[in-house]
């Protein structure tokens, strides 16, 4: 944990970038920032923060002030993440929200991505690498791979980044009315798991 004069340190770091971002002033957020955040909260923050200042400094990207309906509640259900691949998203996140050329508004991205563990992330983009979107693999890649549980699968589609393809056998149907015909054919990642990844792993322009 980061002792005071350290915190006050980084603080200072980030606060001009924070006050480009920020309409009000940063001094109207104090309960934000300061009075109803906890320090190892407030230290994910400026890890986060730090993170998108760099992306943005080293793309160019002209910043505008985020709209205090997005910022307010990124800022602080990513104060909640130690995971270094979520602190890397969420910055991204960030970044592209502070991109004056890009117009991203959308509200819902932030409580997507608060509701995904470092597993289900991996995993979802670890499938948005891949160039076929239309068959979502559970298992992810590398020497370390694991595959997802079914509970995490129930929370991708439950936050509709995966889609369920069913299809009927007729086959089936035919020589047992009585019994359920349909399949399920596949798993995929949705319109929105593109555009929420597109935010959340690469900085757009």
């Amino acid at each position: 944990m980061l002792e005071p004069e350290s915190t006050q340190r980084a603080i200072e770091a980030v606060k001009p970038f924070l006050e480009k971002l920020v309409n009000p002033p940063l001094n109207e957020l104090g309960l934000l920032f300061q009075d109803k955040v906890r320090l190892w909260r407030f230290n994910n923050q400026l890890k986060i923060v730090a993170k998108a200042q760099k992306m943005v400094e080293e793309h160019k990207i002209p910043v505008q002030p985020i709209s205090l309906k997005i910022l307010s509640p990124l800022l602080d259900m990513c104060s909640l993440e130690e995971d270094e691949n979520l602190q890397d998203m969420w910055a991204h996140l960030l970044a592209n929200y502070a991109n004056k050329e890009l117009h991203l508004k959308s509200t819902i991205f932030p409580y997507i991505l608060s509701q995904l563990s470092s597993r289900e992330a991996i995993v979802l983009n670890d499938n948005y690498q891949k160039v076929d979107l239309n068959n979502f693999e559970k298992k992810s890649s590398g020497n370390n791979s694991f595959e997802l549980e079914e509970y995490e699968i129930m929370n991708l589609l439950r936050l509709r980044l995966l889609t369920e393809k069913y299809s009927t056998n007729v086959a089936l149907a035919s020589v047992a009315p009585g019994l359920s015909s349909v399949i399920r054919v596949n798993t995929q990642l949705t319109p929105l798991a593109d555009e929420f990844l597109k935010a959340c792993t690469k900085i757009r322009s």
